[in-house]
């Protein structure tokens, strides 16, 4: 019986599939695990590579489901712990946290987050990344599975023990290239699944915010911002998680597009979520940016120095890391923190 399960869906990535199941070698090697995966549906020779290195492979027709592709990798799956990882990710080489936790037999947590690094661009060096802790690992006799047709999540009863792997790293290239020409494909298959959920479920603020983030230079992005902001301030469900994050889209679409409610989204911000990292780190940089192009040199000071400091608090882990689980800076990379 495996310690840990390592699942993961595929469809038509050759591009990047076999660097995703080699680095995975290393856990392999220091604990005992399987690879359980399913193929949705490839015709460029990714099954092929896939049927090097998986224990088990499952063929499982695409539905526009993302969790209904992953739920079926899980029912396969016999480890004490399952680890979820994309196709489009690879497993940093230091390993040594992640193989400690699962093996050790004292070990009371449910799940634990992991570091996920999205570079954004082709260049992977010179620091132009964005750091976010996702939940990929889940003890099985949780019997949990995954929920949302996308952007999908294991949602835990509240009073579970969570870990976090701060130094457990999985390397992203997948959001390269996703707001220009190569990811309109991306970005349209994306669009139409969320608005099929966003039909069912009109005042979502999660799925709200992942529309906005994934239709940044769409048409319709400003409808939704205006539609999520009205519900964060009518306090729907989720307001408290999700509206510092969308405040921060309607602020850096406001200042992008050099709208009025520039001022207006960025006083809500400040007033309603002071303390959070999407407030104080991506709220003030754009303010910050509106300062410079008006020759506001006070302003700029201002906002400069709310940002060093909350940049300085998020590095040393100080201050509202929880909140970072509902939303990825969009500011926050190093490039942007030294420049």
């Amino acid at each position: 019986k495996p310690v840990l399960s390592i699942g993961l869906i595929f469809k038509n990535e050759i591009r990047c599939l076999e660097r995703c199941l080699q680095s995975l070698e290393p856990l392999r090697q220091a604990v005992p695990c399987e690879v359980v995966m399913a193929d949705t549906g490839s015709e460029d020779g990714s099954r092929a590579v896939a049927e090097k290195y998986a224990d088990i492979i499952i063929d499982f027709p695409w539905v526009n489901d993302f969790s209904a592709a992953r739920n079926a990798v899980m029912d396969r799956a016999s480890g004490e712990w399952y680890l979820s990882i994309d196709a489009d990710e690879w497993l940093d080489e230091n390993i040594t946290e992640l193989a400690a936790f699962v093996q050790n037999k004292q070990n009371t947590a449910a799940a634990a987050y992991v570091l996920v690094r999205s570079y954004m661009t082709h260049t992977l060096e010179g620091g132009n990344y964005l750091d976010g802790s996702l939940l990929r690992i889940l003890r099985m006799s949780s019997g949990l599975r995954y929920r949302g047709a996308i952007h999908e999540a294991w949602h835990l009863p509240p009073g579970q023990e969570v870990s976090e792997l701060n130094h457990t790293i999985f390397h992203h290239d997948g959001y390269i290239g996703l707001r220009d020409d190569e990811g309109a494909e991306k970005r349209g298959r994306n669009r139409d699944i969320l608005n099929a959920e966003l039909e069912k479920n009109p005042q979502d603020l999660r799925l709200l915010m992942s529309y906005i983030d994934c239709s940044r230079g769409e048409e319709d992005c400003l409808d939704y911002i205006l539609r999520a902001a009205s519900f964060v301030e009518e306090k729907k469900p989720g307001w408290k998680n999700f509206g510092p994050p969308i405040f921060r889209h309607a602020v850096l679409f406001a200042e992008e597009n050099k709208r009025p409610e520039l001022a207006e989204w960025t006083e809500r911000a400040m007033s309603w979520f002071p303390n959070s990292f999407f407030t104080t780190i991506d709220v003030a940089y754009a303010n910050f940016d509106e300062c410079w192009i008006k020759q506001d040199y006070p302003g700029c000071v201002r906002w400069g120095e709310c940002f060093v400091k909350a940049v300085a608090d998020r590095t040393a882990g100080r201050g509202d890391q929880r909140g970072l689980l509902y939303g990825t800076l969009l500011m926050g990379a190093p490039r942007w923190a030294v420049g």
